[in-house]
């Protein structure tokens, strides 16, 4: 193990290697029965059966294997297109109208669905509440999400907080006709989102490599923050 320290007065690099008990009792000249037991793993000790260098790239491309066939199945679940996608602007707000609707889409089965929305913030942040309206039955499902973006710089450097894309999952949404009515709210310099339908694992496929904030709405809500 080689481990680096720092302070005001010292840099010092030191290097540890693992020496098993029989090793000690041999070089004090002592029966390894006199030591104390051992009591679990050393953070040191090497595993049981020593690896090769031949058989730790043997594993290193398994492993590597392994991820490109899991992304591969993801990315073959997210092989469906978005159901339906806009971009919406404050001045199609006024007095009288404070709700987007959006046109229908067609949903084939029952399935859970990804609403993602995007807006492009800096140091602001887009509410809206949102209804997804069954047009045969009129039956609602209702959830709200946030976006917010902040960034700047301070004596350590340049910080952001938040995301410019926020999902919001709705489980098991039956097959029908469909469409959303959005009630937003606009920051101070937030002026447009875009809005896209997906089917979940559309979304699940995206967000393999680059997890965003995601909210899930059902029966059971359940939030989940990551970057």
């Amino acid at each position: 193990m080689l481990a680096y320290e720092q302070s005001n007065t010292m840099i010092g690099s030191f290097l540890g290697k693992y020496i098993s008990g029989k090793d000690v009792a041999a070089a004090f000249k002592m029966p390894k029965e006199k030591l104390p037991a051992k009591d679990g793993m050393g953070y040191t000790e090497p595993i049981l059966g020593n690896f090769s260098p031949a058989s730790l790239i043997m594993i290193s491309v398994i492993a590597v294997l392994a991820t490109f066939a899991i992304g591969t199945i993801f990315n073959n679940s997210a092989a469906e297109q978005s159901l339906f996608q806009d971009t919406y602007s404050q001045t199609q707000l006024h007095d009288s109208v404070k709700m987007i609707s959006t046109p229908s889409f067609e949903l084939a089965e029952t399935k859970a669905l990804a609403v993602q929305i995007t807006a492009p913030l800096e140091n602001d942040w887009f509410y809206a509440e949102y209804s997804l309206i069954n047009d045969a039955t009129g039956e609602e499902q209702e959830f709200s999400g946030e976006v917010s973006y902040y960034s700047g710089r301070d004596e350590d450097g340049f910080w952001s907080e938040g995301s410019r894309t926020t999902d919001m999952f709705l489980s098991r949404v039956p097959a029908g006709k469909y469409h959303l009515d959005i009630y937003p709210e606009f920051g101070n310099t937030s002026k447009y989102f875009h809005i896209a339908v997906y089917p979940r694992c559309e979304i699940l496929g995206k967000r393999l490599a680059h997890c965003h904030r995601i909210v899930f709405v059902s029966q059971d809500c359940i939030s989940l923050t990551g970057t």
